[in-house]
């Protein structure tokens, strides 16, 4: 077996990316059928351009030229400035036969020529005990540091849900709070606060156990950067923002990525939700959420699916998000391991 690096200025480029993500979605479907969402080129393409993250892509090979397995090694990984993330697609009939331990293994080694001190394994299931990866995992030597919901909402969500949660939001804000929603671009007087509300996001909101040293401090340049990125990757995004109807500063939002726009299955996935500790209560949450699915439903019809990614920890969000509809399809766990073990 031959584990290449895909050589992004190379003439096969685009081609060897295309074969990584089919791959890819083979495995997820195998996994999950029709509960994950799937990738695009442009999706791969952008993350690969990203000037925040290394990106490098790895594809196993038998000796008579089949893919087997792909992989991804980001650094940083989010997870801290130090840390290399591992993705890990092999194919189901590869399965059991060493080609996982020995993608991770090289990308390991391709982590310490970089300098990393440790490789975090993201490992997805369809069940809530991990299985199977989570066995490969431990096998590795991994340990278990996080873990993360994926939970997927069907398209559309009744007109009696959303109105019912429409009235419960507005009886809390409606005198203090106003709402705004724009698609793909973000305005120009949004961007400073959109900032700062960002930078205390990870004060704000549970994320779990992991130990995370990554930068969490916003300003305007690393927003417009995040938009771009979204739109590059072949989506759309929308913005619901809430302003203090008094000062006009932004104390909410929340944003919804659709990916595929142009293809036969686009879906959409949630990013941020995020809402100042200093004006919980007034329902400002489900007031973001709802207003998104309106303008989803409205200018991106065929969009039939929501995903969205929760800490368990995030009572409050998980709470909201079953009010919904969203139901938990997948239990992705980080697994650490430190570079200098044998």
């Amino acid at each position: 077996m031959q584990i290449d690096t895909i050589d992004l200025h190379s003439a096969t480029a685009r081609d060897e990316l295309e074969e990584w993500v089919s791959l890819r979605n083979v495995v997820q479907r195998d996994l999950f059928g029709m509960d994950s969402p799937m990738s695009t080129l442009a999706m791969v393409q952008a993350m690969a351009a990203r000037d925040d993250q290394g990106n490098e892509f790895f594809l196993a090979r038998e000796d008579d030229g089949r893919a087997v397995a792909a992989a991804r090694l980001a650094t940083p990984g989010p997870t801290g400035a130090s840390d290399a993330e591992i993705s890990l697609f092999v194919h189901p009939q590869a399965r059991r036969g060493g080609v996982g331990a020995a993608v991770v293994a090289r990308l390991e080694e391709r982590a310490r020529e970089l300098g990393c001190a440790r490789t975090i394994l993201d490992q997805m299931s369809p069940r809530p005990d991990g299985a199977p990866g989570a066995g490969f995992a431990r096998r590795l030597g991994y340990t278990e540091v996080d873990l993360v919901l994926g939970s997927r909402l069907d398209l559309p969500v009744s007109e009696e849900v959303l109105a019912s949660l429409e009235r419960t939001a507005r009886e809390a804000y409606d005198a203090a709070y106003e709402l705004s929603t724009a698609w793909d671009d973000i305005p120009d007087e949004w961007v400073q606060d959109r900032a700062e509300l960002a930078t205390g996001l990870s004060s704000y909101t549970p994320a779990g156990s992991i130990e995370d040293d990554t930068d969490e401090t916003w300003d305007a340049e690393r927003v417009r950067a995040l938009f771009l990125r979204w739109n590059t990757s072949g989506g759309r995004v929308v913005e619901t923002i809430v302003v203090v109807r008094d000062t006009a500063h932004i104390v909410a939002y929340s944003d919804l990525v659709v990916y595929g726009v142009a293809s036969a299955h686009p879906h959409a996935a949630q990013s941020d939700t995020l809402v100042h500790p200093e004006h919980r209560g007034h329902k400002l949450g489900i007031a973001v959420k709802v207003a998104n699915l309106r303008a989803l439903a409205r200018d991106e019809p065929e969009v039939d699916t929501v995903f969205t990614w929760t800490s368990p920890d995030n009572a409050p969000m998980n709470a909201l998000n079953a009010l919904l509809g969203f139901r938990t399809v997948a239990w992705t766990r980080m697994w650490a391991r430190d570079l200098g073990a044998a």
